[in-house]
């Protein structure tokens, strides 16, 4: 009843950690004196939170965003380990779907299909991402994807890797058992 509910609260324990650690380094390089003069003219801790602490720490809210939302697309080890996909397919999310359909159906076409929608989300959300910075940050000739040349460098190793995956999955397969029973025999004879 509560499996997912269960995995959900062990993801968000997993990444707790590096966004804790990355909100501090940005609170840390907040200026003080600012909040000082703030508060001498009499702001507020509100005051002082929306219109000081939160613009300098924007981009970090922004980069643990992306980051946090392409690491719980790609959840395959937490779910794995933990309920395997069920009871009755209740965990089932696309990297344990595309794992499934790939190695245990044999099905490497679909399962690269569903990598390939999973690399399209991703670059859904990372464009999303680039264009709310670029509009925090009023760089509205930047407005696409132009102001995030490492999340486009990192969407383009992503893309070679996924696009790679059938030959890795080929492979795999070539080597992991040549028996009669393997559908894999036919293409890869010992």
């Amino acid at each position: 009843d509560h499996a997912m509910l269960c995995v959900v609260v062990a993801n968000i324990w997993h990444g707790t950690a590096f966004s804790m650690l990355m909100y501090q380094a940005a609170l840390d390089n907040v200026p003080h004196d600012m909040e000082e003069a703030a508060i001498i003219d009499g702001a507020t801790r509100v005051q002082i939170l929306r219109y000081i602490t939160i613009p300098y720490i924007k981009d970090t809210i922004s980069t643990s965003l992306m980051l946090n939302t392409l690491s719980t697309l790609g959840v395959y080890t937490l779910i794995y380990t933990m309920t395997g996909g069920g009871p009755n397919m209740d965990t089932m999310t696309l990297p344990l779907y595309m794992y499934r359909q790939a190695f245990t159906g044999y099905q490497l076409g679909y399962g690269t299909a569903i990598s390939m929608i999973l690399l399209v989300i991703g670059i859904v959300f990372s464009g999303l991402n680039s264009a709310w910075g670029a509009m925090a940050n009023k760089k509205v000739r930047d407005y696409p994807l132009a102001s995030a040349t490492g999340t486009s460098i990192f969407i383009a190793a992503a893309g070679i890797a996924q696009f790679l995956s059938p030959f890795f999955l080929s492979a795999l397969a070539g080597v992991a058992g040549q028996t009669q029973e393997n559908p894999f025999y036919q293409y890869y004879p010992a």
